[in-house]
This record gives C-alpha cells, structure tokens and sequence, in this order.
C-alpha cells in the first residue's frame, strides 16, 4: 500500500546535488513570503466574525482563522501524531534507513495530512465556527479552506527538501515574530489595530506618567523565558563510558530536554484543539450538556492577565484554580507526550543509543563490550530524562501562557527553541558557510 503511494501521490522532488546555504534561504524566505501572502488574503464570502478565542491555536498552529490559512498546519501535525502512533504500534512497518522507506513514509503522512485537511475544513463549515455571507453557499468556504491546507502541506515539504529544518518550525517561528512585533512594537493605531504595549509605555513617559508599568509585564517575561529556555538547552547528562583500547575519560552527553519540543508542540495543540472542541459542542447543546462542556473548556482555558492580577492582589480564588489546573494538564499531558514520542522514535531510544555507543567503539568501563549492557545503563537514564524534560517544558510553557508573554506563550517557548535548533543544524551541517556569513554581518 505504502509503495502504490509513493509511486501515484505527488511530491516536490528533493534538488538533485547539494544546495549551498544562500540558496536554502532564498527558498526559505520565497516559502515564508508566500505564507504571509496567503494569511492575508481573507475567504471569500465569509461572514463576519470575531475569533479571538481561537489566539492561542493560530499562534500555534501557524494559522489565521478566516484567511486562506484557516488550518495553518494543523493536519501536517496531526497527521504526523498519528503516524508515529501507527509506527511505535508497529500497525505499519516500514524501513526509514532507506529511500525507498522515506519515500513511502513521506506519500503516507502526506495522504493522512490531506485526510486531515479535508476533516478540519468539513468540522469548521458544518459546525459554524466559520459562515458564508447570506446567499453564500458551505461548499465555497470549504473548497478555500481545503485547498488553503493542501498548499500548506507542499510549502512544508519544499522548506523541508530545498532549505533547512521543517515547514512547521519556520511557519510557527513566524508566526511567533509576527505577533511579538504586532503586540509589542506596533507604531499605527487604527481600526483592527492597537498601539503597541512598549510604544504605549514610552508614550507614557514622554508624557510624564510613568505608571501603567504593567504593559511591560509581557516583554519582560518573554526576555526571561528566552534566558531559562536557552540554559536548559545547555543541560547535559553525561554518562561515563570509556574506549575499548583506553581504561577511562569519555562519556556520552545525553540533553536535559531529551526530547526537544516536541511535547510541548503536541500537548499544546491537543489542549488548544480540546478547547475548540468543548466550546463548539457548550454553544450548540443545551441544559446539562452545556454546563458540562462549559465547565471543561474552562479546565483547558487560560485566565486572562492572571499574571497581572497575582502581582497585584486582585487575583481571585476561582482563577488561581484556573491556572492551577492549567499547569497540571501542560505538565500531565507533556510529561506522556515526550515518553509516547521515545517510544516511537527507535533511534532515541536506549536500544537506539546503546547502538550507536556501540558503533562508536565505547562502552562501559569495567564491563564486556555489549549493546545490551550498555542499553541496560542507559534505561536507568534515558526514560527520567524524557519525562522529566517534558513536564519541565510543559511547566515553563504553562507558566509562560499565565504571564501573557508575546506569542502565547507556549509560542515564544516554542520559537526560542526552533531557533536554538536552527542554530544547531547550521553549525553542524554549514559551518564553514554559516561562520564567515556571521562575522560578515555582525
């Protein structure tokens, strides 16, 4: 099944030789360019609306609802849960050491991605988070906000086949700085838009108030969650090991957040999706219903400027139980994101590590040479590790969302660390291009 589909789906076919760094980013920013084109461009006979319960899913799910980017990446992301689940369970087997296997791979998340677009596009229109205009009919918003997601998903995989990193980290990146500028630095106050929280309190000092201190509140935790974000990054766990031909004086640096973002990623959207849910299901029921759903969407929701309020002394008893809740489920459901992800990502695994350990020629001092020695070590490592990386990230995301910093929070989280991969992968994989272009700039 997976080789019919590699052969029939369509794909953007990968540069034939290596591609230089100038010339990834020219396709990272001509992909870029052409998201923020697309999330400009409002749906055609949509009625009008208000969704600013939807902020925090657009921020992360690099979405705008009611443009031509209603979906964002929302079915690339849960096409790619989905998958993974499908792997660890070993539902599906297929070889990714191969190009046949990544072929295959690549066609199958890509059919779940479009399953995924056409699911979502049918659950805005028909649920009405999302109306024509009168005299407009379902069928012609759903068409745009299918055919939106299907670019989407082939402007990811052009980042991913001709530039660096994912579609999804540059759209969410971007997202991120877009409201981070928008929130913070805007200078045009007209209709649709407010001044920006800094120019507002500089336009308070030049006029001699110096109050409102508050507006500073969101840029000075977000400074401050980029400074955690980056020293947990550092975090090592190093495990002693030693060369067979030398006694001792080697080890293997396992990351504090062994999973990256990915938890967070995951547990964020799941919770922004349970939101949607909850609150669509509370404003069609009645009665009982209603109240049930009303009350669980106020479990995943966040309490607006909780962090105002605390620092203050206004804060009531009912929203210190809104956060509290708030952080648990982030902590909670991040914590099993980042285990279910190692279970299903074999090379992350302690079998996955202890074999590259293996291949490397090292081992643990005083024992044979044996993967399963070695694999036996790194379990008592390894799971911790994962777990406790991803409640720390799920704590600092939660607490991030409470303080209202730019980009929701979990989306600065998220922004900070795509951009400390990025760096990563440029200084790993393009050194000798990357270095000189920033001695150039700065």
């Amino acid at each position: 099944m997976s080789n019919f589909l590699a052969t029939i789906m369509p794909t953007v076919s990968a540069p034939k030789g290596k591609t230089s760094l100038k010339e990834k980013f020219m396709w990272i920013f001509i992909v870029c360019a052409i998201y923020v084109i697309l999330g400009s461009i409002p749906l055609i006979g949509l009625a009008e609306g208000v969704y600013t319960q939807f902020e925090l899913l657009q921020i992360l799910t690099a979405s705008s609802i009611g443009t031509i980017l209603t979906l964002g990446i929302i079915p690339i992301i849960d096409a790619s849960i989905l998958l993974q689940i499908l792997l660890g369970m070993k539902f599906i087997s297929i070889d990714v050491s191969t190009s046949q296997g990544k072929a295959q791979l690549g066609a199958l998340q890509k059919v779940l991605a479009i399953f995924f677009a056409l699911a979502f596009s049918l659950v805005f229109v028909v649920t009405g988070i999302l109306s024509p205009a009168q005299g407009i009919p379902q069928v012609f918003l759903f068409i745009q906000i299918f055919m939106g997601a299907i670019l989407v998903i082939f402007l990811d995989e052009i980042i991913t086949k001709w530039g660096f990193g994912s579609g999804i980290g540059w759209f969410i990146l971007l997202g991120v700085a877009q409201e981070a500028i928008y929130r913070g630095f805007n200078i045009f106050e007209v209709v649709g838009l407010n001044l920006g929280d800094v120019v507002k309190y500089i336009g308070n000092l030049v006029a001699g108030n110096i109050g409102e201190i508050d507006l500073l509140f969101p840029i000075i935790f977000t400074l401050v969650i980029f400074a955690v974000v980056n020293f947990a990054q550092l975090l090592r766990v190093e495990v002693p090991l030693s060369y067979n031909q030398f006694a001792s004086g080697h080890s293997w640096k396992l990351k504090f957040i062994y999973t990256s973002n990915i938890p967070v990623i995951f547990a964020s959207i799941i919770i922004a999706e349970m939101g949607l849910v909850f609150n669509t299901i509370a404003n069609h029921s009645t009665d009982i219903i209603q109240q049930i759903f009303s009350g669980l969407h106020w479990f995943v929701s966040i309490p607006p400027s909780f962090i105002t309020h605390a620092l203050s002394g206004t804060a009531s008893t009912t929203m210190y139980m809104q956060s509290f809740s708030h952080i648990l489920l982030y902590v909670v459901l991040s914590a099993m994101m980042a285990l279910l992800w190692l279970e299903m990502t074999a090379a992350s695994t302690p079998s996955g590590v202890a074999s590259q350990i293996h291949k490397a020629g090292m081992s643990i001092g005083g024992f044979r040479r044996d993967p399963r020695i070695i694999e036996a070590r790194l379990t008592n490592y390894i799971p911790y590790l994962a777990a406790m990386g991803g409640a720390f990230v799920g704590l600092l995301a939660a607490f991030a969302n409470l303080t209202g910093a730019y980009g929701g929070g979990t989306g600065i989280l998220l922004a900070v660390m795509i951009v400390f991969q990025l760096y990563e992968y440029l200084i790993h994989q393009h050194a000798e291009e990357f270095l000189p272009l920033l001695r150039k700039k700065f």
